[in-house]
């Protein structure tokens, strides 16, 4: 394996031990307000524009997912019609609220919202929706980062400022930290890799939480297995018209 890759592979398991060690409150924190969310009937949603969308969609409907989660879909800014257009879209004010507001999302429900910065104003206005519902609210997000940067929030606030829990993913500015000689700009980003490794981790702690609690979450099976399309077939209706992504 060439070098540059067995650093980067040091420095996503670095990152990683910091989430391991430094994050287990947060983590064990958010599993515990979205566990009563999925033991009272509720939707967990989540958000992430630009590439953080990736890491909002990973735990939604899929193998060895929980049933109860939803996707807040916004297409532009999440890179549908280009991403050079998803960064100007994550930007605008009215963006996220606009998504979150047509969600589906409701009182009874909590969110995830990932932005490695911060500081975009779709994020933020995501979590505000949420906020101004009284649902639990947290964020997957870089506090390093954010705090070294000026938001570009139209109300001077920040997602670290107005989540319930936020989870600090410790990826350092600017995201992409491999130095080649012969480039100037950096390769080899962790945020993405590193949100998907949180969320799917407060997923875990979640259905943990609740099988503690003597309640059997809904969870898919592969695709691949041979009694999955049974199974899968019976969460989907039970969980459509309420899981649009389903």
């Amino acid at each position: 394996m060439d070098t540059k890759a067995r650093e980067y592979l040091e420095r996503l398991r670095d990152i990683l031990t910091f989430v391991e060690t430094k994050q287990a409150e947060p983590i064990s924190t958010a599993a515990q307000k979205l566990a009563e969310v999925v033991r009272r009937g509720g939707i967990i949603y989540t958000f992430g524009s630009g590439h953080s969308h990736c890491a909002a969609e990973d735990v939604v409907s899929r193998a060895g997912g929980l049933a109860a989660m939803d996707l807040i879909y916004e297409p532009a800014s999440a890179g549908e019609l280009g991403m050079f257009r998803a960064g100007y879209m994550e930007r605008l004010t009215g963006v996220g609220e606009a998504a979150a507001r047509f969600s589906g999302i409701s009182e009874q429900d909590g969110l995830i919202v990932v932005s490695n910065s911060g500081l975009n104003n779709a994020p933020i206005e995501v979590a505000l929706y949420g906020r101004k519902l009284g649902i639990p609210v947290v964020a997957i997000t870089s506090v390093s980062y954010s705090s070294s940067h000026r938001t570009r929030h139209s109300g001077g606030k920040k997602l670290m400022d107005v989540a319930d829990v936020v989870i600090d993913t410790g990826v350092p500015f600017p995201d992409a930290t491999i130095k080649m000689e012969g480039l100037e700009q950096p390769m080899g980003g962790l945020s993405t890799a590193v949100s998907i490794v949180v969320g799917h981790l407060v997923c875990l702690s979640i259905a943990s939480l609740l099988l503690q609690q003597g309640v059997r979450p809904d969870v898919f099976f592969s695709g691949n297995l041979d009694s999955a399309e049974e199974h899968n077939l019976g969460l989907w209706k039970k969980y459509r018209g309420r899981v649009r992504v389903l």
